[in-house]
């Protein structure tokens, strides 16, 4: 039922029971004491407005968290079915960039395989194709394949999450009747692979143990070093003519040759390097990917000669970006060189049999759209998993929301890149235009940002809810495991504010009261010895606070920018402190970061001394903090409607206690919450929250009623 529908049935519906409760036409006494208060008539345009702006979980469950049920509703095509009964074999390419492919440097194409490839009947390339890892890197690429979800950026995806269940491709294809395997010629425990795969559902793991290495000098880069893509696809090849005796088989390629920082022995190296350019990661790099380049022709060539092309439906990719936006170099050579660039890799598929012409499809897609298009291609008739992505193959212009290089907001739609602003503000947000490289309005694309963070931040709730699991494995509704969160995660009714810095600590709001000074060494041994006790914690510079705390106590580690979990038992501890701290914020730019470093309830403090209020305004809108801390004396109309955004706001008085003065007005319709936050004000005193909050109820037997 389309959206619009939907809305004014539930609309139509709230009316008429509030008008039942203010008629009262069978004179009820419960529904008489419900009039008493004043609730009932100040609330429903609270209410209906709360509709209107489409804010409340629950209600849209099945648009807004879940894309299931979108596949069903698409009208079959040619493509629909293509590849039926066939084999599939996925290569994800590391480090493959597209702006190398079709491309030519000092007179040498660079990628003269894919190029002629990708020209033969039956294929479809995809050029506005986007990477979308977040801390895992290459090992976020396959998941992100796999899952059509997004990793984490608190580690890497693997490691956090082995234990959850996950009905990726793996697990669909398995029950479709195939057996399922990854190869890479790697060690075998590097990103957790070994525990993840299991945990996917994968048969059969080929990893450095399976290969014979022909270890070539210099190959690949830093500790990432191996077998040869040559080497590696000629002997993946033997495996593949083995495992299709026995049926029908799905297997990811996981190439390693062209890793940063691209080295490779002079041998290997086909193309002449400019003088400009000796000695830089771009040189390497031009003549890695020709080297990947070339093996990957040699892959193809042998699926020829022993019947798989023609009996595999081949998926193609790159993982991640192999040159950073910075680099002088990719610049110079291309003129321009920006995160649609840096972020832009090829998608190649091989229809098996197909004798249409190849074709060009230029709808905006990421890594997530991989999952649902390779399901329409194999005839799938239902798609009975979550998933975020859309099916390529019926998409027009595309969406793909981003995370780790730029913020949440941030997304690309047909031409248009748009880079949600570093502190969170969407009017200091820039957009431009991918074909030209020219800025645009930003105007109009606020609520494409709205909906690119919620994808994002649908993502992480599947993963930190093990979803999949309470869904599939224990039968509960969606519904039911959103109420559920909400419980966990509801924020408390007074908290003390901390504030975590050495020196004297300046006042809020500059009133007299003085915040408690505490070192991080003495906030952990508060939060230790007082199990349960969630504070507020403020400091001058939170960013470097809650990074100098991540650092001692969180058991994590950083190298090479990934983050991973090296203690478990300290990593473990930590996460449950986490939960217990409320960052407050008063830098904007710093509430991103913050979220990233695994805090997932921060609360904004509201300075109209710091921020304007129409700042104020958008950042709220954009980032929906769950709760926001307001100076008790503010009598700024402007400024308290713009609070009133949120989910709860906190009033600083005197001394360190922060009181909740939010109201919660919740009605339950058939498993439907209708939800809408308000803060009273001094003309119109808000309720007690103890009369109507389902989580701060009493437990009498009146109360319950």
């Amino acid at each position: 039922m389309p959206n619009e529908v939907k809305k004014w049935i539930i609309t139509d519906i709230v009316i008429a029971l509030l008008i039942f409760l203010l008629l009262n036409p069978f004179e009820l006494a419960f529904v008489s004491a419900l009039n008493a208060r004043e609730w009932t008539l100040y609330h429903l345009g609270d209410v209906l407005k709360s509709l209107s702006r489409e804010e409340i979980s629950a209600t849209n469950a099945r648009d807004y968290f879940l894309a299931a049920g979108v596949y069903e509703t698409l009208e079959k095509d040619e493509y629909f079915g293509a590849a039926r009964d066939k084999n599939i074999i996925i290569v994800q390419l590391e480090s493959f960039q597209n702006m190398a492919v079709g491309a030519y440097y000092n007179g040498e194409e660079i990628t003269p395989r894919i190029n002629a490839w990708m020209r033969e009947d039956g294929m479809l390339y995809f050029d506005r194709f986007y990477q979308q890892v977040a801390s895992g890197n290459t090992s976020d690429a396959e998941f992100a394949v796999k899952n059509s979800n997004i990793g984490t950026v608190e580690s890497y995806t693997n490691q956090i999450y082995d234990e959850n269940y996950f009905r990726g491709l793996p697990r669909l294809l398995s029950e479709a009747g195939y057996r399922t395997m990854v190869m890479h010629g790697y060690d075998r425990s590097f990103w957790n692979r070994e525990n993840m795969y299991e945990t996917e559902g994968i048969d059969r793991f080929y990893s450095d143990a399976d290969y014979v290495n022909d270890r070539i000098e210099g190959i690949g880069g830093g500790n990432i070093s191996g077998i040869s893509d040559e080497a590696f696809y000629r002997q993946s090849v033997d495996i593949l003519e083995e495992e299709r005796k026995t049926g029908l088989f799905f297997s990811m390629i996981i190439s390693l040759s062209s890793h940063h920082p691209f080295n490779l022995p002079d041998e290997l190296r086909e193309i002449g390097i400019l003088p400009e350019d000796q000695g830089s990661t771009f040189g390497n790099y031009v003549n890695s990917v020709r080297y990947a380049d070339r093996c990957f022709g040699g892959f193809i060539d042998q699926l020829k000669e022993n019947g798989l092309y023609d009996d595999s439906l081949l998926i193609v990719y790159g993982d991640h970006q192999g040159l950073i936006k910075s680099d002088e170099y990719a610049a110079r050579w291309l003129g321009r060189y920006d995160y649609d660039i840096m972020m832009n890799i090829p998608l190649l598929i091989h229809i098996p049999g197909s004798k249409a012409s190849a074709r060009v499809l230029s709808a905006a897609g990421g890594q997530i759209d991989i999952l649902p298009t390779a399901a329409w291609l194999l005839g799938f008739e239902t798609l009975d998993t979550l998933y975020l992505g859309q099916n390529l193959l019926k998409a027009s212009e595309g969406f793909v929301p981003e995370k780790a290089h730029l913020l949440k907001g941030s997304f690309i739609k047909g031409d248009v890149i748009f880079e949600m602003s570093r502190d969170g503000v969407f009017e200091n947000s820039r957009a431009w235009n991918i074909r030209t490289g020219e800025s645009i309005s930003t105007e109009g694309l606020e609520e494409d940002s709205l909906r690119a963070k919620r994808m994002i931040e649908t993502g992480e709730f599947y993963l930190r809810e093990d979803v999949l699991r309470k869904m599939y494995l224990e039968g509960k509704s969606f519904e039911r495991i959103l109420f559920e969160s909400e419980n966990v995660s509801a924020l408390p009714r007074e908290v003390e504010m901390v504030c975590m810095i050495n020196e004297p600590a300046e006042s809020l709001y500059s009133s007299e009261a003085r915040l408690a000074t505490y070192t991080p060494e003495e906030l952990m041994g508060r939060l230790t010895e007082n199990p349960g006790e969630r504070l507020m914690v403020y400091a001058q510079d939170a960013l470097a606070v809650f990074e100098v705390f991540d650092e001692r106590y969180s058991g994590r580690a950083v190298n090479r920018g990934v983050r991973y979990i090296k203690d478990e038992t300290a990593a473990r501890f930590y996460a449950e402190i986490q939960e217990r701290i409320i960052p407050v914020i008063r830098d904007l730019s710093d509430w991103t970061k913050v979220e990233y470093l695994g805090y997932a309830h921060c609360a904004l403090l509201a300075d109209e001394n710091v921020y304007s209020t129409e700042q104020i305004d958008t950042f709220i809108k954009t980032m929906e903090p769950e709760a926001v801390i307001m100076p008790e004396a503010s009598q700024n109309p402007d400024f308290i409607r713009v609070l009133e955004q949120a989910n709860f706001i906190y009033e600083y008085e005197s001394g360190e206690v922060l009181k909740r003065t939010e109201q919660i007005f919740s009605l339950r319709l058939d498993g439907l919450i209708l939800r809408r936050s308000f803060a009273g004000t001094p003309e119109r005193p808000a309720i007690k929250l103890a009369e109507f909050s389902r989580e701060e109820s009493g437990s009498s037997e009146e109360q319950k009623r």
